[in-house]
Protein backbone atom coordinates (compact mmCIF):
# COMPACT_ATOMS: atom_id res chain seq x y z
CA UNK A 1 0.00 0.00 0.00
CA UNK A 2 1.31 3.61 -0.78
CA UNK A 3 2.04 6.31 1.63
CA UNK A 4 -0.16 8.44 -0.38
CA UNK A 5 -3.54 5.79 -0.42
CA UNK A 6 -2.81 5.32 3.30
CA UNK A 7 -2.91 9.14 4.26
CA UNK A 8 -5.47 9.35 2.05
CA UNK A 9 -7.71 6.61 3.77
CA UNK A 10 -6.95 8.51 7.46
CA UNK A 11 -7.95 11.41 6.06
CA UNK A 12 -11.41 9.81 4.73
CA UNK A 13 -12.05 8.25 8.52
CA UNK A 14 -11.24 11.32 10.54
CA UNK A 15 -13.31 13.42 8.30
CA UNK A 16 -16.18 10.94 8.61
CA UNK A 17 -15.65 10.74 12.73
CA UNK A 18 -15.58 14.63 12.39
CA UNK A 19 -19.24 14.38 10.65
CA UNK A 20 -20.41 12.90 13.88
CA UNK A 21 -23.07 15.31 15.30
CA UNK A 22 -23.57 15.86 19.08
CA UNK A 23 -19.92 15.03 20.33
CA UNK A 24 -19.21 16.51 23.25
CA UNK A 25 -15.99 16.72 22.91
CA UNK A 26 -14.08 18.92 20.33
CA UNK A 27 -13.90 16.63 18.12
CA UNK A 28 -15.84 18.48 14.51
CA UNK A 29 -12.58 20.90 15.09
CA UNK A 30 -9.96 21.19 12.41
CA UNK A 31 -6.98 18.78 12.81
CA UNK A 32 -3.94 19.48 11.33
CA UNK A 33 -3.48 16.01 9.75
CA UNK A 34 0.08 15.54 8.19
CA UNK A 35 0.51 11.10 8.89
CA UNK A 36 3.92 9.81 8.48
CA UNK A 37 3.40 6.46 7.58
CA UNK A 38 5.74 3.70 6.43
CA UNK A 39 5.18 0.21 6.12
CA UNK A 40 8.18 -1.03 7.69
CA UNK A 41 7.72 -2.02 11.61
CA UNK A 42 8.69 0.63 13.80
CA UNK A 43 6.86 3.21 11.91
CA UNK A 44 5.99 6.46 14.13
CA UNK A 45 2.24 7.79 13.14
CA UNK A 46 1.99 11.74 13.71
CA UNK A 47 0.46 12.53 17.37
CA UNK A 48 -2.94 13.79 15.65
CA UNK A 49 -3.88 10.13 15.17
CA UNK A 50 -3.18 9.35 19.02
CA UNK A 51 -5.10 12.56 19.79
CA UNK A 52 -8.24 11.30 16.93
CA UNK A 53 -7.96 7.74 18.63
CA UNK A 54 -8.04 9.13 22.64
CA UNK A 55 -10.71 11.29 21.53
CA UNK A 56 -12.90 8.86 19.91
CA UNK A 57 -12.17 6.54 23.23
CA UNK A 58 -12.96 9.37 25.78
CA UNK A 59 -16.08 10.00 23.71
CA UNK A 60 -17.26 6.36 23.82
CA UNK A 61 -17.26 6.86 28.04
CA UNK A 62 -19.77 9.95 27.74
CA UNK A 63 -23.17 8.65 29.68
CA UNK A 64 -24.96 11.41 27.46
CA UNK A 65 -23.93 9.28 24.28
CA UNK A 66 -27.00 7.91 22.59
CA UNK A 67 -26.70 3.96 21.28
CA UNK A 68 -26.64 5.11 17.88
CA UNK A 69 -23.69 7.50 18.17
CA UNK A 70 -22.12 5.33 20.38
CA UNK A 71 -22.29 2.43 17.03
CA UNK A 72 -20.45 5.20 15.04
CA UNK A 73 -17.98 6.18 17.36
CA UNK A 74 -16.93 2.26 17.57
CA UNK A 75 -16.87 1.74 14.14
CA UNK A 76 -14.96 4.87 13.09
CA UNK A 77 -12.37 3.94 16.26
CA UNK A 78 -12.24 0.23 14.63
CA UNK A 79 -11.53 1.84 11.29
CA UNK A 80 -8.88 4.49 12.51
CA UNK A 81 -7.33 1.18 13.81
CA UNK A 82 -7.40 -1.00 11.51
CA UNK A 83 -6.07 1.13 8.54
CA UNK A 84 -2.51 1.80 10.74
CA UNK A 85 0.22 -0.14 8.45
CA UNK A 86 1.25 -3.43 10.55
CA UNK A 87 4.00 -3.05 13.26
CA UNK A 88 2.95 1.01 13.40
CA UNK A 89 3.55 2.80 16.46
CA UNK A 90 1.39 5.89 18.16
CA UNK A 91 3.63 8.83 19.83
CA UNK A 92 2.55 8.13 23.59
CA UNK A 93 1.80 11.17 25.78
CA UNK A 94 5.41 11.08 27.18
CA UNK A 95 6.72 11.38 23.49
CA UNK A 96 4.91 14.84 22.64
CA UNK A 97 6.41 18.09 22.73
CA UNK A 98 4.59 20.12 25.76
CA UNK A 99 4.66 23.08 24.21
CA UNK A 100 3.14 22.19 21.18
CA UNK A 101 0.55 19.94 22.84
CA UNK A 102 -0.27 21.38 26.01
CA UNK A 103 -3.11 19.15 26.81
CA UNK A 104 -1.42 15.72 26.59
CA UNK A 105 -3.92 12.61 26.99
CA UNK A 106 -3.99 10.66 30.19
CA UNK A 107 -6.09 8.42 32.12
CA UNK A 108 -8.59 8.33 35.16
CA UNK A 109 -6.52 6.38 37.90
CA UNK A 110 -9.38 5.33 39.72
CA UNK A 111 -11.76 4.37 36.52
CA UNK A 112 -9.36 4.45 33.80
CA UNK A 113 -11.30 6.59 31.33
CA UNK A 114 -9.41 8.82 29.18
CA UNK A 115 -8.80 12.19 29.20
CA UNK A 116 -10.31 14.35 26.51
CA UNK A 117 -8.46 15.77 24.03
CA UNK A 118 -9.26 19.11 22.34
CA UNK A 119 -7.20 20.34 19.28
CA UNK A 120 -3.87 21.47 19.39
CA UNK A 121 -4.95 25.18 17.75
CA UNK A 122 -8.19 25.58 19.54
CA UNK A 123 -8.21 29.36 21.50
CA UNK A 124 -8.81 27.96 25.04
CA UNK A 125 -6.40 25.99 26.80
CA UNK A 126 -7.43 23.90 30.19
CA UNK A 127 -4.86 23.05 33.05
CA UNK A 128 -6.34 19.79 32.85
CA UNK A 129 -9.28 18.31 31.07
CA UNK A 130 -9.65 15.03 33.46
CA UNK A 131 -9.81 15.55 37.32
CA UNK A 132 -9.88 12.21 39.43
CA UNK A 133 -11.13 12.68 42.46
CA UNK A 134 -10.22 9.44 42.82
CA UNK A 135 -11.61 7.42 46.11
CA UNK A 136 -14.39 9.22 48.22
CA UNK A 137 -16.88 8.71 50.78
CA UNK A 138 -20.58 9.42 50.50
CA UNK A 139 -21.29 11.39 53.33
CA UNK A 140 -20.40 14.81 51.72
CA UNK A 141 -20.24 16.56 48.13
CA UNK A 142 -16.54 17.57 46.54
CA UNK A 143 -15.61 20.25 43.98
CA UNK A 144 -12.80 20.76 41.72
CA UNK A 145 -12.15 24.23 39.94
CA UNK A 146 -10.90 23.83 36.32
CA UNK A 147 -8.62 26.62 34.93
CA UNK A 148 -8.72 28.01 31.37
CA UNK A 149 -6.87 30.40 29.84
CA UNK A 150 -7.62 32.32 26.13
CA UNK A 151 -4.20 31.60 24.34
CA UNK A 152 -5.83 32.80 21.05
CA UNK A 153 -5.91 36.32 19.79
CA UNK A 154 -9.19 37.57 19.87
CA UNK A 155 -12.13 37.83 22.26
CA UNK A 156 -13.84 34.46 22.93
CA UNK A 157 -17.18 34.62 25.62
CA UNK A 158 -18.50 31.28 27.16
CA UNK A 159 -21.67 30.99 26.49
CA UNK A 160 -22.53 28.40 28.79
CA UNK A 161 -21.45 25.59 31.06
CA UNK A 162 -23.82 21.98 31.28
CA UNK A 163 -22.93 19.16 33.91
CA UNK A 164 -23.94 15.97 33.19
CA UNK A 165 -26.73 14.17 35.97
CA UNK A 166 -25.56 13.97 39.29
CA UNK A 167 -23.10 16.74 38.74
CA UNK A 168 -23.02 20.68 38.82
CA UNK A 169 -21.59 22.79 37.33
CA UNK A 170 -21.33 26.42 38.24
CA UNK A 171 -20.68 29.78 35.33
CA UNK A 172 -16.96 30.43 34.18
CA UNK A 173 -16.16 32.94 37.24
CA UNK A 174 -15.64 35.57 34.12
CA UNK A 175 -17.29 34.81 30.72
CA UNK A 176 -15.71 36.83 28.64
CA UNK A 177 -12.42 36.09 28.07
CA UNK A 178 -9.81 38.86 26.34
CA UNK A 179 -5.89 37.43 24.59
CA UNK A 180 -4.24 36.01 27.87
CA UNK A 181 -7.38 36.23 30.09
CA UNK A 182 -7.84 33.42 32.71
CA UNK A 183 -11.08 31.99 34.59
CA UNK A 184 -11.99 29.07 36.25
CA UNK A 185 -14.80 26.30 35.66
CA UNK A 186 -15.97 25.05 39.21
CA UNK A 187 -17.81 21.73 39.67
CA UNK A 188 -19.28 19.93 42.63
CA UNK A 189 -20.05 16.64 42.77
CA UNK A 190 -22.93 15.07 45.25
CA UNK A 191 -21.94 11.12 46.21
CA UNK A 192 -25.14 10.54 47.97
CA UNK A 193 -27.04 7.28 47.37
CA UNK A 194 -24.44 6.42 44.75
CA UNK A 195 -21.34 3.13 44.80
CA UNK A 196 -18.72 2.87 42.62
CA UNK A 197 -17.21 4.36 39.98
CA UNK A 198 -18.65 8.06 38.82
CA UNK A 199 -17.89 9.73 35.30
CA UNK A 200 -18.97 12.79 35.08
CA UNK A 201 -19.12 15.34 31.93
CA UNK A 202 -19.03 18.74 31.82
CA UNK A 203 -19.56 20.68 28.49
CA UNK A 204 -18.11 24.26 27.95
CA UNK A 205 -19.85 26.47 24.96
CA UNK A 206 -18.40 29.49 23.18
CA UNK A 207 -19.56 32.07 20.55
CA UNK A 208 -16.46 30.54 18.65
CA UNK A 209 -17.81 28.80 15.63
CA UNK A 210 -14.65 27.03 14.67
CA UNK A 211 -14.24 25.74 18.65
CA UNK A 212 -18.02 25.93 20.00
CA UNK A 213 -17.02 23.41 22.64
CA UNK A 214 -14.94 21.76 24.89
CA UNK A 215 -15.09 18.44 27.00
CA UNK A 216 -14.09 18.30 30.83
CA UNK A 217 -14.53 15.18 32.78
CA UNK A 218 -14.34 14.31 36.42
CA UNK A 219 -13.91 10.81 38.01
CA UNK A 220 -14.25 9.17 41.35
CA UNK A 221 -14.62 6.18 43.12
CA UNK A 222 -17.49 6.49 45.63
CA UNK A 223 -17.31 3.72 48.76
CA UNK A 224 -20.39 4.16 50.41
CA UNK A 225 -20.68 4.52 54.51
CA UNK A 226 -23.67 2.18 54.75
CA UNK A 227 -23.99 -0.56 52.44
CA UNK A 228 -27.38 -1.98 52.18
CA UNK A 229 -27.68 -4.97 49.95
CA UNK A 230 -30.40 -5.26 48.45
CA UNK A 231 -31.19 -1.66 48.16
CA UNK A 232 -34.80 -2.96 48.10
CA UNK A 233 -36.80 -6.08 48.68
CA UNK A 234 -38.95 -7.31 45.79
CA UNK A 235 -40.80 -10.84 46.48
CA UNK A 236 -41.69 -10.87 42.82
CA UNK A 237 -45.03 -13.22 42.95
CA UNK A 238 -45.71 -15.20 45.70
CA UNK A 239 -48.33 -18.00 45.24
CA UNK A 240 -51.37 -17.64 48.20
CA UNK A 241 -50.99 -19.45 51.30
CA UNK A 242 -47.30 -20.17 51.33
CA UNK A 243 -44.29 -18.31 52.59
CA UNK A 244 -41.66 -16.26 51.25
CA UNK A 245 -38.27 -14.62 52.77
CA UNK A 246 -35.21 -12.83 51.72
CA UNK A 247 -32.52 -12.04 53.56
CA UNK A 248 -31.21 -8.10 53.91
CA UNK A 249 -27.04 -6.64 55.14
CA UNK A 250 -26.65 -3.76 56.23
CA UNK A 251 -22.63 -2.50 56.60
CA UNK A 252 -20.69 0.15 57.97
CA UNK A 253 -17.16 0.64 58.36
CA UNK A 254 -17.04 2.92 60.93
CA UNK A 255 -15.83 2.13 64.18
CA UNK A 256 -18.53 1.36 66.97
CA UNK A 257 -21.62 0.93 64.77
CA UNK A 258 -24.46 -0.35 65.74
CA UNK A 259 -28.27 -0.83 64.97
CA UNK A 260 -30.41 0.36 67.18
CA UNK A 261 -33.53 -0.68 66.50
CA UNK A 262 -34.74 -2.24 63.42
CA UNK A 263 -38.46 -2.64 62.75
CA UNK A 264 -41.62 -3.43 59.79
CA UNK A 265 -43.82 -0.58 59.27
CA UNK A 266 -46.47 -0.06 56.28
CA UNK A 267 -49.96 -1.76 56.42
CA UNK A 268 -48.83 -4.78 55.33
CA UNK A 269 -46.13 -5.02 58.32
CA UNK A 270 -48.71 -6.70 60.93
CA UNK A 271 -48.16 -9.70 57.88
CA UNK A 272 -44.86 -9.81 57.90
CA UNK A 273 -41.95 -11.40 60.53
CA UNK A 274 -38.44 -9.67 60.92
CA UNK A 275 -35.36 -12.08 62.55
CA UNK A 276 -31.67 -10.55 62.82
CA UNK A 277 -29.89 -13.91 61.87
CA UNK A 278 -25.99 -12.20 62.20
CA UNK A 279 -23.46 -10.07 63.13
CA UNK A 280 -20.01 -10.59 62.26
CA UNK A 281 -17.16 -7.92 60.39
CA UNK A 282 -16.69 -7.90 57.10
CA UNK A 283 -14.01 -6.27 54.53
CA UNK A 284 -15.44 -3.06 52.94
CA UNK A 285 -13.72 -1.06 50.68
CA UNK A 286 -10.53 -2.89 52.26
CA UNK A 287 -11.12 -1.89 55.40
CA UNK A 288 -13.06 -3.68 58.75
CA UNK A 289 -16.77 -3.48 59.37
CA UNK A 290 -19.79 -4.39 61.03
CA UNK A 291 -22.56 -6.44 59.33
CA UNK A 292 -26.04 -6.74 60.50
CA UNK A 293 -28.05 -9.66 58.68
CA UNK A 294 -32.02 -9.71 59.28
CA UNK A 295 -34.38 -12.41 57.45
CA UNK A 296 -37.73 -10.95 55.85
CA UNK A 297 -41.00 -13.11 55.73
CA UNK A 298 -44.68 -12.65 54.64
CA UNK A 299 -46.65 -15.40 56.20
CA UNK A 300 -49.87 -17.93 54.90
CA UNK A 301 -52.56 -15.59 55.72
CA UNK A 302 -51.74 -12.48 53.35
CA UNK A 303 -54.36 -11.50 50.78
CA UNK A 304 -54.18 -11.65 47.61
CA UNK A 305 -52.59 -8.29 46.10
CA UNK A 306 -49.74 -6.20 46.05
CA UNK A 307 -47.10 -6.20 49.05
CA UNK A 308 -46.14 -2.98 50.46
CA UNK A 309 -43.91 -2.67 53.50
CA UNK A 310 -40.53 -1.06 54.93
CA UNK A 311 -37.65 -1.89 57.06
CA UNK A 312 -36.62 1.44 59.15
CA UNK A 313 -33.12 0.76 60.84
CA UNK A 314 -32.07 3.27 63.42
CA UNK A 315 -28.33 3.25 63.84
CA UNK A 316 -26.20 5.24 66.54
CA UNK A 317 -24.59 7.19 63.71
CA UNK A 318 -24.37 11.45 64.33
CA UNK A 319 -25.34 12.00 60.89
CA UNK A 320 -28.79 12.70 60.05
CA UNK A 321 -28.31 11.04 56.60
CA UNK A 322 -27.15 8.17 58.15
CA UNK A 323 -28.84 8.02 61.74
CA UNK A 324 -32.08 6.16 59.49
CA UNK A 325 -31.79 4.00 56.85
CA UNK A 326 -35.63 2.93 55.45
CA UNK A 327 -35.30 -0.02 52.74
CA UNK A 328 -38.71 -0.70 50.46
CA UNK A 329 -40.47 -4.27 50.45
CA UNK A 330 -42.74 -4.77 47.60
CA UNK A 331 -44.25 -7.91 45.49
CA UNK A 332 -47.46 -9.57 45.40
CA UNK A 333 -49.19 -12.55 46.32
CA UNK A 334 -50.48 -13.71 43.42
CA UNK A 335 -53.62 -16.12 42.60
CA UNK A 336 -54.39 -16.99 39.39
CA UNK A 337 -54.96 -13.51 37.77
CA UNK A 338 -52.77 -10.71 37.52
CA UNK A 339 -53.62 -6.95 38.12
CA UNK A 340 -52.50 -4.56 36.52
CA UNK A 341 -52.09 -1.69 37.77
CA UNK A 342 -53.30 -2.63 41.29
CA UNK A 343 -55.22 0.60 41.64
CA UNK A 344 -57.49 2.34 39.52
CA UNK A 345 -56.18 6.24 38.56
CA UNK A 346 -58.76 8.60 37.37
CA UNK A 347 -56.73 11.79 35.60
CA UNK A 348 -56.98 15.01 37.11
CA UNK A 349 -59.77 16.89 35.89
CA UNK A 350 -62.27 19.75 36.30
CA UNK A 351 -65.50 19.54 38.53
CA UNK A 352 -68.34 18.53 36.34
CA UNK A 353 -65.98 16.87 33.72
CA UNK A 354 -66.01 13.13 32.27
CA UNK A 355 -63.08 10.66 33.40
CA UNK A 356 -62.04 7.21 33.14
CA UNK A 357 -59.59 4.75 34.57
CA UNK A 358 -59.02 0.95 34.12
CA UNK A 359 -57.30 -1.80 34.67
CA UNK A 360 -56.70 -5.06 33.26
CA UNK A 361 -56.91 -8.83 35.15
CA UNK A 362 -55.12 -11.59 33.33
CA UNK A 363 -55.11 -15.04 34.01
CA UNK A 364 -51.69 -16.48 34.42
CA UNK A 365 -52.79 -19.85 33.19
CA UNK A 366 -54.45 -18.60 29.86
CA UNK A 367 -57.53 -20.02 31.03
CA UNK A 368 -60.42 -18.14 30.83
CA UNK A 369 -62.40 -16.69 34.02
CA UNK A 370 -65.99 -15.07 34.98
CA UNK A 371 -66.45 -11.75 37.00
CA UNK A 372 -69.54 -12.90 38.74
CA UNK A 373 -70.28 -9.15 40.40
CA UNK A 374 -68.83 -5.85 40.22
CA UNK A 375 -69.36 -3.29 43.32
CA UNK A 376 -68.20 -0.04 43.61
CA UNK A 377 -68.14 1.12 47.30
CA UNK A 378 -66.70 4.03 49.74
CA UNK A 379 -66.77 6.56 46.70
CA UNK A 380 -66.32 10.30 46.89
CA UNK A 381 -69.71 11.50 46.90
CA UNK A 382 -71.18 13.30 43.27
CA UNK A 383 -68.55 11.11 41.95
CA UNK A 384 -71.16 8.79 39.92
CA UNK A 385 -68.92 6.34 39.28
CA UNK A 386 -70.16 2.93 36.66
CA UNK A 387 -67.88 -0.66 35.90
CA UNK A 388 -68.34 -1.70 32.40
CA UNK A 389 -66.17 -5.04 31.97
CA UNK A 390 -64.83 -6.03 28.78
CA UNK A 391 -62.26 -8.40 26.97
CA UNK A 392 -59.08 -7.22 25.61
CA UNK A 393 -59.35 -8.62 22.96
CA UNK A 394 -62.47 -10.25 21.36
CA UNK A 395 -63.81 -12.99 22.34
CA UNK A 396 -60.96 -13.76 25.01
CA UNK A 397 -61.94 -13.98 28.27
CA UNK A 398 -58.66 -14.90 29.71
CA UNK A 399 -57.95 -10.98 29.73
CA UNK A 400 -60.57 -8.83 30.72
CA UNK A 401 -60.67 -4.63 31.38
CA UNK A 402 -62.46 -3.26 34.29
CA UNK A 403 -63.48 0.42 33.49
CA UNK A 404 -64.91 2.91 35.76
CA UNK A 405 -66.14 5.67 34.24
CA UNK A 406 -67.24 8.88 36.44
CA UNK A 407 -68.10 12.49 36.42
CA UNK A 408 -66.02 15.02 38.98
CA UNK A 409 -67.19 16.09 41.76
CA UNK A 410 -67.99 20.18 42.21
CA UNK A 411 -66.54 20.03 45.96
CA UNK A 412 -63.87 17.64 46.11
CA UNK A 413 -59.87 17.80 45.41
CA UNK A 414 -59.16 14.00 46.27
CA UNK A 415 -61.42 11.47 44.44
CA UNK A 416 -61.39 7.84 46.06
CA UNK A 417 -63.39 4.69 46.26
CA UNK A 418 -62.93 0.83 45.30
CA UNK A 419 -63.64 -1.79 43.29
CA UNK A 420 -65.01 -5.22 44.59
CA UNK A 421 -64.81 -8.18 42.07
CA UNK A 422 -66.53 -11.39 42.89
CA UNK A 423 -64.89 -13.90 40.71
CA UNK A 424 -64.62 -17.64 40.05
CA UNK A 425 -61.14 -17.71 40.19
CA UNK A 426 -59.83 -19.83 42.97
CA UNK A 427 -58.07 -18.09 45.55
CA UNK A 428 -59.28 -15.20 44.43
CA UNK A 429 -62.85 -15.30 44.58
CA UNK A 430 -62.64 -11.51 46.12
CA UNK A 431 -60.65 -8.82 44.52
CA UNK A 432 -60.56 -5.28 45.91
CA UNK A 433 -58.85 -2.69 43.91
CA UNK A 434 -58.95 1.21 45.09
CA UNK A 435 -59.72 4.29 43.11
CA UNK A 436 -57.74 7.26 43.46
CA UNK A 437 -57.63 10.15 41.76
CA UNK A 438 -56.95 14.25 41.62
CA UNK A 439 -59.02 17.14 40.47
CA UNK A 440 -57.99 21.07 39.97
CA UNK A 441 -59.58 23.35 42.38
CA UNK A 442 -63.18 24.94 40.90
CA UNK A 443 -62.13 28.80 40.01
CA UNK A 444 -63.61 30.84 43.00
CA UNK A 445 -66.79 33.12 41.82
CA UNK A 446 -65.58 36.63 41.38
CA UNK A 447 -66.25 38.58 44.03
CA UNK A 448 -67.84 42.39 43.54
CA UNK A 449 -65.36 45.24 44.11
CA UNK A 450 -67.21 48.00 46.78
CA UNK A 451 -67.51 51.80 45.89
CA UNK A 452 -66.44 53.70 48.10
CA UNK A 453 -68.56 56.26 49.73
CA UNK A 454 -67.63 59.72 48.17
CA UNK A 455 -65.80 62.22 50.28
CA UNK A 456 -66.88 65.07 51.62
CA UNK A 457 -65.51 68.08 49.41
CA UNK A 458 -62.77 70.41 51.13
CA UNK A 459 -64.59 73.45 49.14
CA UNK A 460 -66.85 75.47 51.21
CA UNK A 461 -70.28 75.61 49.99
CA UNK A 462 -71.90 78.98 50.68
CA UNK A 463 -74.97 79.04 52.79
CA UNK A 464 -78.12 80.61 51.31
CA UNK A 465 -79.69 84.07 52.04
CA UNK A 466 -82.89 85.52 52.28
CA UNK A 467 -84.56 87.65 49.19
CA UNK A 468 -84.60 90.94 51.31
CA UNK A 469 -80.72 89.98 52.04
CA UNK A 470 -79.83 89.23 48.72
CA UNK A 471 -82.07 92.95 47.01
CA UNK A 472 -80.33 94.78 49.71
CA UNK A 473 -76.58 93.48 48.58
CA UNK A 474 -77.32 95.05 45.00
CA UNK A 475 -78.24 98.47 46.30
Amino acid sequence: MSNLSLSARLLLALAGSLALAGSAVAQDSPVDLKPETKAAKGTTIDASIYQKIAALTAELQSPSLTPENRLKVEKQLANLREMLPEGAELKTPASLDGAKNPIAPGASASTSTPAPVHPENAPLKFDTTLHDFGKISDEAPVSYSFKVVNRGDKIVNITGVKASCGCTASAASKMKLEPNDETTIDIRFDPSGRNGPEVKTVTVTTDDAAFPSYQLISTSVVNKTVMIEPVSVNFGAVPPRTVASQEVSITCKIEGFNIKKAELTGVQAPNMTLEEVGKDTVQLDGVPATRYRYKISTNDKMAIGPISAALSIDTNLVSPKFARQNIGIGGEIAGGVSISPQIVYLRMSEPGESIVGESQLISRTGQPFRILTAQLVNTTPGLNAVIDIKPREKNNWAAQRVIISATAPNSAAEIRGEVVLKTDVKDMEEIRMQIVGWQQTPPQPAQPTPVAAPKASAIPVPMPISPEKAAKSKQ
